[in-house]
């Protein structure tokens, strides 16, 4: 991954995009109506979350550009 993107640029759009998945699927999550909603459908969610919320934590982990204190 870190090859096919290049550059804090690259890693920018890159989190940006894994955000609006992120914000997309959690707004699913709030405006479903809870009670009319099977079980798989929530698995669902949960796992598009859990998805989409490492792979955002691995593109920052792996940013280049982010500086941390070791």
């Amino acid at each position: 991954m870190l090859q096919l993107v290049e550059g804090r640029r690259g890693f920018v759009q890159v989190r940006i995009i894994l955000v609006i998945g992120l914000l997309a699927v959690v707004r699913k999550l709030i405006l479903i109506d809870l009670e009319a909603v099977d079980a798989p459908l929530l698995f669902a969610l949960a796992a598009a979350i859990l998805a989409l919320a490492a792979s955002l934590a691995l593109v920052i982990n792996f940013d280049p550009t982010t500086k941390r204190e070791e």
